[in-house]
This record gives C-alpha cells, sequence and structure tokens, in this order.
C-alpha cells in the first residue's frame, strides 16, 4: 500500500468490524471468520494470486507455457527489475528457464509476459493428476525482491455437441456435477 510508512517509522494496523449495515444475504453476523494475514513485502512485487500460467499445444502438437506476471510497486519510485519463471517437473527438476526484464512506475502495476518451451510434458488426467511447479522470482540484480510458485497441468479439453466431452483427446464421461 502506498499508505506504510518504511524504515524506523511506526504503522499502525486497526480492524473495526461493523455489522449494522445488513449487507449479507442471511445473517450478517460481526466478527472475521475467515483466516487473515498481514505480508510483509518489499515495495516491487507480485501481487497475490499474480501469477496466470496455463499450458497450451498447438496444432502441431508442440507444447508451451504462457505466462503473465502482474507485479505492483508501492514505492515512490519508478523501478526496473528482472522476472525469471523456471518450470519444474513433477520430480523436482527444472526444464524450462526464462528472465525478462520489467519496469513497475511507482504506485502502479505491470503485466509481464513470457513464454516458456516445454517438450514432451507428462500429461494430466484424471487417473494421473500430473502437476508441475512454476516459480516466479522478482530479482533487482542478484537481490530477490518477491517470489511465488503456482502449479499447473498439462492438458488438453474439447467438446463436441455430437460426441462430449474429450479430455487429452479421449472421451470422458461426466458423472454429474457440483452446483
Amino acid at each position: 500500500t502506498p499508505f506504510a510508512k518504511f524504515g524506523s517509522d511506526v504503522n499502525v494496523i486497526a480492524v473495526q468490524v461493523d455489522a449494522v449495515a445488513q449487507e449479507g444475504w442471511w445473517y450478517e453476523g460481526a466478527g472475521l471468520y475467515r483466516h487473515t494475514w498481514l505480508v510483509k513485502r518489499n515495495p516491487v512485487y507480485v501481487i497475490t494470486d499474480g501469477v496466470y500460467a496455463n499450458p497450451v499445444r498447438d496444432a502441431n502438437g508442440v507444447w508451451s507455457l504462457p505466462v503473465e506476471v502482474t507485479l505492483e510497486n508501492s514505492g515512490h519510485n519508478l523501478t526496473n527489475a528482472d522476472v525469471a519463471v523456471v518450470l519444474i517437473d513433477p520430480a523436482g527438476k527444472e526444464i524450462s528457464f526464462k528472465k525478462v526484464p520489467a519496469t513497475v512506475a511507482a504506485l502502479a502495476q505491470s503485466v509481464v509476459k513470457l513464454s516458456l518451451s516445454v517438450s514432451s510434458p507428462k500429461l494430466w488426467s484424471v487417473e494421473e493428476p500430473t502437476l508441475y511447479s512454476v516459480r516466479t522470482v522478482v530479482l533487482n540484480g542478484k537481490e530477490v525482491l518477491d517470489q511465488a510458485t503456482t502449479t499447473c497441468g498439462f492438458r488438453t479439453i474439447r467438446f463436441d455437441p455430437d460426441q462430449g466431452f474429450f479430455l487429452n483427446d479421449q472421451p470422458l464421461k461426466l458423472l454429474g456435477t457440483c452446483n
């Protein structure tokens, strides 16, 4: 937040709970009923849930992993950094890496886009829900400003009006839904 004081200055955090407004559909209650975190970050950081990594297979069957990283700068100066993204297979082996420069204006957000090449990934399926890790690191020189890890699975999906749902080019019956 741009309102945080850095260094030895004192910050005060106040939480007020007000159930007077009758905002809920049923019973508003009063109080905090979910987990709450106070996150200490550098002024330049990956926003919460700010890494989007969705594998795609092109028409030739070649896989890639487009990645979008949303950075925020709560500081008062424009900042240049590097964003490094590593794809890690289920065994923990780093299989693809890319580092790109990023610039984030003061009190603003910036989206960094890159794509990793991936050869012959193990596919995610209902029987074998194979997940890969995507580690994102924001660097200023060798200093780590922030990092985030998310997971993704390589799979294809398609719907056919006559034949139904296909996962990895194999028909899969959907046995009910959870609405």
